[in-house]
């Protein structure tokens, strides 16, 4: 839901769950009402899956290259405000070679880590040797080695700031449109593993797009991979199936 301004005071009977990741998860290149995200919410509205709740709301706090990292922080600064009943966190395949980048970032515009996060970004940072001086080329080579242990405290700084809150989290994993690197497999697996030994809820849409033959129709152009109208709406249909069980259980049936 991200046509209209977000209340912070939740209403009554009304069940919100956040959704915090990246450009694909925005909706870039498609209309509002045609992401992911909203097609989940019409339907859980069509025949809300609770009866102690009269409403759904998924709140969509995702922006374009955030990282992890920046996701669970963002959760943290904004999220909670919004007194959400779960968290679902969007991962990718390529979220662990992506989390270095802001870092690099930070450091060259000499950006302080929030103080939670003060210890680990340091400690990164004075093992990997690197200073905001140096060409943004070789700070991100020398970050990259950190970026598995970085990926794993991320999941573990989720998992303990929802459970100090109440809140349910959820990790999911959203599928590339097209996987043209052959690597998604492997590194999706890792990715789950990380957020399993945090003790984390998964829901896997990995299976979304397995009817679709030709996996370029889901992106929408050649030198744009983010996803189409018809990707959002197949993995409207697997987040949707994975979703009401695990969030409502015997409510939801």
């Amino acid at each position: 839901m991200r046509d209209r301004e977000y209340e912070k005071i939740k209403p009554i009977n009304t069940y919100r769950i956040l959704l915090l990741g990246a450009s694909n998860d925005m909706g870039w290149g498609v209309k509002n009402d045609q992401t992911y995200e909203n097609l989940v919410e019409d339907k859980l509205n069509s025949r809300v899956p609770d009866a102690r709740y009269s409403r759904c709301e998924i709140l969509n706090l995702s922006v374009a290259a955030d990282s992890i990292l920046q996701r669970v922080l963002r959760l943290e600064q904004v999220g909670f405000e919004f007194q959400p009943d779960a968290v679902i966190l969007s991962v990718t395949a390529i979220d662990e070679q992506w989390i270095a980048s802001p870092l690099r970032k930070a450091l060259i515009q000499e950006i302080e880590p929030s103080p939670g996060y003060r210890e680990v970004v340091e400690s990164v940072v004075r093992r990997a040797h690197v200073n905001g001086k140096m060409p943004a080329v070789m700070i991100e080579r020398r970050l990259q080695p950190y970026a598995t242990e970085l990926c794993e405290w991320s999941f573990q700084r989720f998992a303990q700031q929802c459970a100090q809150r109440g809140v349910r989290p959820v990790v999911m994993y959203r599928p590339a449109p097209a996987d043209f690197s052959g690597l998604e497999s492997s590194r999706r697996s890792k990715l789950l593993g990380f957020a399993r030994t945090a003790g984390l809820e998964v829901i896997d849409l990995s299976p979304a797009f397995d009817s679709v033959t030709d996996r370029s129709s889901l992106i929408l152009a050649k030198w744009d991979d983010h996803t189409t109208v018809l990707g959002h709406r197949l993995l409207a249909d697997e987040l949707y199936k994975g979703l009401v069980p695990l969030l409502f259980g015997s409510h939801g049936q």
